[in-house]
């Protein structure tokens, strides 16, 4: 092991070294419903700034009343089904009680975007953009129509279907398709209902002549759009440098790239963007068979200068937002993500919230709340609980809680057959203040990436 990774190895001990009661001895899955305890959320906080929960515990409301610009994002509630042809989703805006639900005969896919929740059914072609704040329908569209045409090209040719994605800025009123034909992997822009498309970019050529993997792009919270393509050794462009392409809300394309330098770290992905760095990975390897290393490595792109600072950290993290952190050479950014810990780590916890920064090898990756102090080291309302981000927005993140009995209950279970473990609060950490959310308030799909299936 050399002299980073077993840094890296240490500091990622230390986040996992969480108080609780008992030996923590597997990893469970996520409770199925929100729990009786409260929650709440953060914002895109100050530089030097530690989001700390210090709100406390008080008889449940049935509603609370958000300040304003934080009253209307969105969350959705999909419990556990014990009949296979029965799916509930419930929706509404945190805070407030469920504005409506809707039953699916299979388990649709799930996600939320501003004060909306997009809802997919998958034995359904149209995908639904639902107001959680009325429970209105917004728009609808058919998620296989905005993909490219494979018409003429093999089914069966998996090097079309390889590099695909779909994401959604509901505040903005738009729908981005990267997916490729004969004309190559194209970034393309629609409006919520599917409709008038407009080409951003053609990020790598026609897939079946020259196949790149290394392309990936994401929506900053502006609604900035930032993509990356890189071509392999045996492309047979000219220019092998890597492009960047950053598309404000509502330009016209196509947009032209700029290159990277072509000695610097090459963006295989992409995990978040705001309006001076964009932050991804370097891996050659990031959509090999098979998954990723332990640990690889993490870049974060100054979008102006193009300069790039690497640093390790492990593979299991997800989700992602940008804060900075200062130094006496300035602020510096930090990616705000879950660890999913691995079964092999020991911990019970299936998520832990972390900030993982770039710069300063000493202090890589830290816990986003340390246990049971606030940053003047006073203790906190939820003494011994350990954090993780349920969603993120401007100004706002979304916490969510796993006290001592949580861990009690997940050391004892059986990983085969995980128990109900009941966790909570969530707590909503806001440039306006920090709100403990009444029960049946919240769901566990919040935006703006889905992380239900990890907390």
């Amino acid at each position: 092991m050399d002299g980073s990774r077993g840094r890296l190895a240490i500091a990622l001990i230390a986040v996992l070294a969480l108080a609780c009661d008992s030996k923590a001895v597997s990893t469970v899955a996520p409770p199925n419903e929100p729990s009786a305890a409260a929650p709440s959320g953060t914002p895109r906080i100050h530089p030097t700034a530690t989001p700390i929960v210090t709100v406390a515990p008080s008889l449940a409301p049935t509603s609370i009343d958000l300040p304003s610009g934080f009253d209307a994002i969105a969350w959705a509630h999909m419990p556990f089904s014990a009949d296979a042809n029965t799916f509930v989703v419930s929706y509404g805006v945190l805070g407030k009680p469920a504005t409506g639900s809707k039953t699916y005969s299979a388990q649709p896919s799930v996600a939320a975007s501003s004060h909306a929740v997009i809802i997919e059914p998958i034995d359904e072609p149209l995908t639904e953009i639902i107001d959680a704040r009325t429970g209105a329908t917004i728009a609808m569209f058919e998620r296989d129509a905005l993909r490219l045409s494979l018409d003429g090209i093999d089914s069966n040719d998996e090097r079309y279907s390889y590099v695909q994605k779909l994401l959604a800025d509901v505040d903005h009123g738009f729908l981005y398709d990267m997916s490729a034909n004969r004309s190559g992997l194209q970034l393309r822009r629609f409006d919520l209902h599917g409709e008038h498309p407009t080409l951003l970019a053609t990020l790598a050529p026609d897939p079946g002549k020259d196949f790149w993997v290394e392309v990936d792009f994401v929506v900053a919270d502006d609604g900035t759009v930032v993509a990356t393509s890189c071509p392999p050794d045996g492309s047979k462009v000219s220019d092998h440098r890597c492009r960047l392409y950053v598309v404000p809300v509502g330009a016209a394309g196509p947009i032209k790239p700029r290159l990277l330098p072509a000695n610097g770290p090459r963006p295989c992905f992409l995990v978040a963007a705001d309006a001076q760095f964009a932050i991804g990975g370097p891996d050659p390897g990031c959509r090999a068979d098979g998954g990723a290393d332990q640990f690889i490595s993490y870049m974060a792109l100054d979008l102006a200068t193009l300069r790039s600072v690497v640093t390790l950290a492990p593979s299991d993290l997800a989700g992602g937002g940008i804060e900075y952190l200062g130094n006496d050479v300035g602020p510096l950014p930090a990616l705000v993500a879950n660890l999913y810990p691995r079964l092999t780590y020991g911990s019970p916890y299936p998520a832990i919230a972390v900030r993982l920064g770039f710069g300063d090898s000493r202090f890589t990756i830290q816990r986003y709340v340390e246990v049971g102090e606030d940053p003047d080291g006073a203790t906190a309302a939820y003494p011994d609980y350990v954090w993780a981000i349920r969603g993120r927005g401007l100004g706002w993140t979304l916490l969510h809680g796993y006290g001592p009995e949580f861990a009690r209950c997940a050391a004892g279970a059986s990983f085969e057959s995980p128990p109900s473990c009941e966790s909570g609060p969530e707590v909503l950490v806001t440039e306006s203040g920090t709100f403990e959310l009444p029960p049946n308030t919240w769901g566990e799909f919040v935006a703006p990436y889905s992380l239900g299936s990890g907390i």
